[in-house]
């Protein structure tokens, strides 16, 4: 096996199972080791057709699952993470061989025959299982789900179609890598004076590099988040914020809306030939919300109902850049709200609502103090504790290690190991982002030897928050305060799973359903408990977390509609029915900006080609974000504004009830269990200012 390499984390051995130091190892060979290892195994449970038994045939393939996670975790994070160039194009490269081969795996109609044939015999209780019910209940989702699956590969098509498909899939994950490399990449820059960056705060000043030109100092801002969004947000200079904008919008542009253009077709073409009307019906099969005929509605229902107040905003918005510019009367009715406007006057529409400058509060953040206390504050409300690994390998300096601990029940049970990765870099990735690394799951074998019985699952923290040095803190923005908690919370998803099959660990969750958990955790940073905790040891002052708390809601039509153009747009895109209908990916997304948001792009940008989710595995799914708010904000509302932030048995309730579950059941099953009663949107509509009639139960 290509794994025996690794040490195992278990719960009775801590460590890692996955390539760390990947450097020094050899990731095109262990790629073409594991692709063996595979078929092998697939091979062997193939020749089981006629004679199926959990030991011949479900064992073998649960434990592959697991060992495919595990190794292909280690080949592909390195392309995110890596300082060294070269070797994240080697992963890369071997993530698109890894990708075509489990398109070959996905399709193979023999193992999809004797996957089924366990599934009946289940059905009938022909077979037996494991006899721990929980574990059994997990294979029996296993076997349904993976049926599904390979029906949804087409494995019910003739052999013809079958081939064909698969070179289509082939070709559109590789796309999809291409376009994800491309955007990593493409790190654009432009230099500006000191007086050209004003109104830009002098902590991101300070923290940008410098160059001479002709004896005049001149800033370089990056196309990175932390330098690009300061600058965009804040300067007053538009001249400053076009450039900006513009090179924010056409990073990668002329590749990836090719690419895209190409990966839209191919998505049409393989959902028709599986006899689905669109792609988007494809992809939502298997989501909570089953349907675009359910998912359009919701989203163009919210769309209308926020629509008054959202133009209102826009309205006021608009009046503030004609003041601010000094723009003649006569040219009044010429004036809009472009892109390079949105984010500036966004801002300061939720400053003079709030009465609210939220750099104020930026001095209470420093970066160590933050990650200090949001630790603290997720090992109290979730009974865990955290150790440092000093000696833990890990790909670059930057990196650290934390064994995970439950504090819940007797002794202290070893939960897994999380990495954080908090600084940009070059090459690095370039958003916020959790990556699972090794998934929660039982061990048949290792359990029936006596070497182990339980792999403890492991994820890492990647994020771009600026780097402190010393004698010059970093301090974060609210928004930044509020990422962190938000992707921390992922990071727990992770790490809190319990779950008996590696497929289901984690953040395995149904799509649409899996920002809802750290949605809900977002709330610990709009309250003045949870603040204070997460700046001490300051104490930020009451007038200040008022006027904050306030502005939470300020500009929330202006924010979910910019979400909902995103998510139409996402509709849209993947709900053509016809070769002919398809729209270049760029014209429409211009189409639905000026239709559901008002603003016009501006020419010659393409953020289609930024658009990340549209190649990273969101295709169709844009819209779970305010599909999954929904049941963030019903479940904080009804147990934690009720009991407390800080209430212990809240927090354990919560993590044994919906994240140490992953995607083991139902996540509707998840919120009836924390809920105590059926989800339902009203918490949600009242938190977006809309009236909603009382409910009788």
């Amino acid at each position: 096996m290509p794994s025996e390499a690794f040490t195992l984390a278990t719960s009775t051995g801590r460590g890692v199972k996955f390539v760390l130091d990947t450097k020094e190892t050899n990731l095109p060979q262990v790629t073409d080791e594991l692709l063996a290892y595979v078929r092998e195994v697939l091979e062997k449970v193939d020749a089981t057709s006629g004679q199926v038994t959990f030991k011949n045939t479900v064992q073998p393939l649960l434990e592959l699952e697991n060992v495919e996670a595990l190794l292909d975790s280690s080949i592909t994070f390195t392309q995110h993470v890596h300082p060294d160039k070269e070797l994240r194009g080697v992963s890369a490269d071997c993530s698109k061989t890894i990708a075509d081969a489990q398109v070959e795996f996905s399709m193979r109609v023999s193992t999809y025959r004797v996957v089924k044939e366990a599934l009946a015999k289940v059905n009938k209780k022909e077979l037996s299982l494991t006899g721990d019910e929980k574990t059994d209940n997990e294979i029996r989702r296993w076997l349904k789900k993976t049926v599904e699956d390979y029906e949804r590969n087409g494995l019910a098509l003739p052999e013809k179609s079958r081939e064909e498909l698969k070179l289509l899939k082939q070709e559109e994950q590789r796309l999809g890598i291409d376009f994800q490399k491309n955007l990593a990449d493409s790190v654009l820059s432009a230099n500006f004076t000191r007086e050209e960056l004003s109104g830009v705060p002098e902590t991101v000043i300070e923290s940008l590099s410098t160059v001479n030109e002709q004896g005049k100092t001149l800033y370089t801002v990056h196309t990175h988040y932390p330098e690009a969004f300061p600058v965009i947000e804040h300067c007053s200079v538009r001249d400053t914020r076009m450039k900006m904008s513009i090179l924010m919008n056409t990073k990668a542009k002329d590749q990836n809306l090719a690419l895209l253009n190409r990966m839209v077709e191919l998505r049409l073409q393989m959902a028709q030939m599986l006899g689905f009307p669109s792609h988007a019906h494809l992809r939502q099969q298997s989501r909570m919300a089953k349907s675009p005929d359910v998912v359009i509605p919701f989203l163009s229902d919210l769309s209308k109902r926020l629509l008054p107040i959202y133009e209102k905003e826009l309205e006021e918005m608009r009046q503030m850049r004609i003041e601010e510019e000094g723009i003649p009367e006569a040219d009044h009715a010429k004036i809009s709200i472009e892109p390079c406007d949105f984010r500036y006057y966004l801002r300061k529409y939720e400053e003079r609502k709030s009465s609210l400058d939220k750099e104020l509060l930026r001095p209470y953040f420093d970066i160590a103090d933050v990650t200090r206390n949001i630790m603290e504050i997720y090992q109290e409300v979730l009974s865990l504790r955290f150790e440092r690994v000093e000696q833990a390998k890990t790909w670059h300096t930057d990196a650290t290690a934390y064994d995970v601990f439950d504090t819940a029940g007797e002794g202290s049970k070893f939960m897994g190991r999380f990495f954080m990765d908090m600084h940009p870099r070059d090459g690095k990735y370039g958003h916020a982002a959790v990556f699972g690394l090794q998934p929660s799951c039982t061990l048949f074998s290792a359990k029936e030897n006596g070497t182990g019985d339980y792999q403890r699952p492991s994820a890492a923290l990647v994020t771009n928050f600026t780097k402190g040095s010393e004698g010059k803190p970093s301090y974060l923005t609210h928004g930044e305060v509020q990422t962190f908690f938000h992707e921390f919370g992922h990071l727990m998803h992770g790490i809190c799973s319990e779950t008996a099959l590696s497929r289901f660990s984690g953040t395995s969750v149904e799509r649409d359903f899996v920002e809802a958990p750290s949605q809900m955790l977002e709330n610990w940073c709009w309250t003045k408990d949870g603040l204070n905790r997460v700046a001490s040891p300051k104490m930020i002052p009451d007038e200040l977390l008022d006027k904050l708390i306030s502005s939470r809601t300020v500009g929330e039509a202006t924010a979910s509609t910019r979400q909902l153009t995103f998510g139409i747009y996402d509709q849209r895109l993947h709900g053509f029915r016809s070769k002919e209908e398809i729209k270049d990916a760029n014209e429409l997304y211009n189409e639905v900006s000026l239709e559901i948001s008002k603003i016009r792009p501006t020419e010659g940008t393409a953020f289609p080609a930024t658009f990340g989710h549209l190649a990273g595995g969101y295709d169709a799914q844009y819209y779970g974000y305010m599909w999954a708010q929904v049941y963030a904000i019903d479940m904080f509302e009804t147990r934690f504004r009720q009991e407390g932030i800080f209430n212990t048995k809240t927090g354990l309730d919560y993590r044994t009830k919906v994240l140490a579950w992953g995607g083991s059941r139902d996540a509707f099953d998840h919120l009836r269990d924390f809920l105590g009663r059926e989800p339902n949107s009203d918490a949600f509509l009242r938190y977006l200012g809309l009236d909603v009639k009382k409910r009788d139960d």
